[in-house]
């Protein structure tokens, strides 16, 4: 439960920006974090996405090594990633709740982090360790739990941990 992003600057009611219900409602315009899950049978992809005041920055560890993109908009963002994946798309999404300033300072240290790395067979779990770390470090949520390494169960077994969670349908 986290109250009013903007403080009293909205007025003294901390919880007024989601109906003094924080328990069942959020700020569906926050700026959080977003957890992207592909399907995959047994090895999939993660992504994240820093949903920010000003844009969206999306940051995923591949074979390409660390790429970084920016959009404006977050759900259109969302649907031209997913066409670009057009063989694997993204179809289950975590969302955690992050300040703005938080997720400034993520983007920055996991860039710092991952741009160095390369891609070999035994390094794939890197996209999963760039979500983990988001999570845990930059965000209100204690853990991010992985037992293997399918994504529908890392999907299961993170859906009530993050503050909402929801699937992709795509054509």
């Amino acid at each position: 439960i986290t109250r009013d992003p903007i403080e009293e600057q909205g007025g003294v009611n901390l919880y007024c920006f989601v109906n003094n219900n924080p328990v069942s409602y959020w700020d569906k315009d926050g700026k959080n974090l977003y957890v992207l899950i592909t399907e995959g049978e047994s090895w999939g992809h993660l992504a994240i996405i820093a949903r920010k005041q000003h844009g969206c920055y999306y940051l995923s560890f591949g074979r390409d090594g660390l790429t970084l993109l920016f959009g404006s908009n977050f759900d259109s963002f969302i649907s031209n990633i997913n066409i670009s994946r057009e063989d694997s798309p993204y179809k289950y999404v975590l969302e955690y709740c992050a300040s703005d300033k938080a997720l400034t300072t993520m983007i920055r240290e996991l860039y710092k982090e991952f741009k160095s790395k390369e891609y070999f067979c035994d390094t794939k779990s890197l996209c999963i360790d760039l979500a983990k770390i988001a999570v845990e470090n930059y965000t209100t949520a204690d853990y991010f739990y992985i037992s293997n390494l399918n994504p529908r169960n890392i999907y299961e077994q993170n859906k009530n941990n993050a503050i909402r969670n929801f699937i992709i349908e795509t054509k």
